[in-house]
């Protein structure tokens, strides 16, 4: 496989920046015009910058114009690598006889894309065990997969190459591990799930050993799961996963956090305590714990966990969070506002940290600085329901009783039985019907 000359690169990279320049100052975002200009103008690059771009253009969220900023971004940073880098690169690239278009197999072409677009903005040791990865998955994919232990290989591989493209997590979940997959690739997933469910099932019937790296694809499986919002399914697999190794400490962790997120607070608590038994200095694990017991309502317990986390990474987003509930639960809302506050520093959009501090705001009094918090959450996600609820509380404080109606009757549609929405929604429709007679 060839790369194209280094001069010619970078004469690829000048042309189709400022062939797209000149369209992105005729054109709005989400202009169709806009996305066709892109996409031809990509095919026009060299083999294989012509697919890792389509790649990067097609798996990107956003609107064309950071789709294509992305796309830039990436051939950028090869350019910032340099003429050396890459020519060595391209020598190890040109040592394997295979090119992309002789891959017939959608699935199978994009995993063999993802691993030459990493190995090209890879360094040293890393770039070599990128090389070494690359390797592994030609054998598996341009193999005649005869056999089922090979299928299943073949399988392994494509799944591992499509929770990396996702930004779905191979290992230890966190409470807020949750990322956006669109329907169509969700599907894709699943189906290669399904695929492999069915090799599993034919190897038992015919008395094979299950494959040796099985745990490892069996966390991936979970977690997918999970962070698609199925944990049903999630469960299914770490049980699974426990009932032929108890001590794996993924499997133990990541049950506790897919417990955690169905309310199941106590049982998810007796896992993270397993975890931690095996993996006492895990950062993850003392958080996880720090975060469930803030759940139950014991953030006495919780604050030793959370501070050890802190003492290691002091500004670690997801713990300042936990600690400032926590807080927020002993009653100290001035140190719970000071940690949501520190959350924002590394995080100031997030929905979870603007809400701690909007509530911490609204208990030290000062309505008007919790409203502008819940109104920033909702502009961003205008059904989260704490916002909703929230501001319906604070406006029945402020007196705007009409407004607080609005915002409780737009959670109560979320959650029709919360009682202190509803209790809330009657003391302002009291108050109002009180203020016209």
């Amino acid at each position: 496989m060839q790369l194209p000359k280094w001069k010619e690169f970078l004469k690829k990279i000048t042309e189709f920046e400022n062939q797209i320049n000149n369209y992105v100052q005729n054109f709005k975002d989400n202009h169709p015009l806009l996305d066709k200009t892109i996409k031809e103008s990509m095919v026009f690059f060299p083999p294989p910058f012509n697919t890792i771009a389509q790649n990067i253009y097609n798996n990107f969220e956003g609107k064309e114009i950071e789709k294509y900023q992305a796309v830039l971004g990436y051939l950028r940073n090869i350019h910032s690598q340099g003429r050396n880098h890459y020519e060595k690169i391209a020598i190890k690239l040109e040592s394997l006889e295979f090119e992309l278009e002789e891959i017939k197999d959608v699935a199978a072409k994009e995993c063999t894309v993802q691993k030459i677009q990493n190995i090209l903005i890879s360094f040293g040791a890393d770039s070599e065990q990128k090389f070494q990865e690359l390797l592994e998955t030609l054998g598996i994919v341009t193999s005649r997969l005869d056999k089922i232990e090979e299928k299943i290989d073949y399988n392994t591989e494509l799944l591992k190459c499509f929770v990396q493209k996702h930004g779905i997590t191979e290992k230890e979940l966190t409470s807020f591990d949750l990322v956006t997959i669109k329907e169509e690739k969700k599907k894709e997933g699943e189906k290669l799930i399904q695929e492999r469910e069915k090799l599993l099932e034919v190897i038992k019937t015919k008395h094979i050993p299950e494959p040796k790296n099985n745990e490892t694809i069996e966390v991936i499986i979970g977690n997918f799961y999970y962070q698609t919002k199925n944990s049903e399914k999630a469960l299914s697999y770490y049980r699974h996963m426990l009932d032929k190794n108890p001590d794996n400490v993924l499997a133990l962790n990541n049950m506790g956090v897919v417990l955690d997120d169905v309310g199941k607070y106590e049982e998810a608590l007796s896992y993270f305590k397993r975890a931690l038994k095996h993996g006492p200095k895990n950062i993850i694990f003392m958080n996880n714990m720090g975060s469930c017991l803030n759940n139950l309502n014991r953030p006495e317990e919780s604050l030793p966990y959370l501070n050890k986390v802190l003492e290691k990474i002091p500004n670690l987003e997801p713990v300042l969070y936990n600690k400032g509930t926590a807080y927020f639960l002993l009653g100290k809302f001035k140190e719970a506002l000071e940690f949501a506050e520190k959350a924002l520093e590394t995080k100031s959009d997030d929905s979870k940290n603007l809400t701690l501090q909007g509530i911490s705001l609204a208990r030290l009094g000062k309505f008007e600085k919790a409203k502008d918090c819940f109104e920033k959450v909702l502009q961003n996600e205008p059904n989260n329901f704490e916002a909703l609820t929230n501001m319906g509380a604070i406006l029945l404080d402020l007196g705007d009783f009409s407004e607080s109606i609005l915002y409780n009757d737009k959670a109560l549609k979320i959650k029709p039985e919360h009682q202190g929405t509803i209790k809330n929604n009657m003391k302002a429709l009291s108050k109002l019907n009180q203020s016209k007679s």
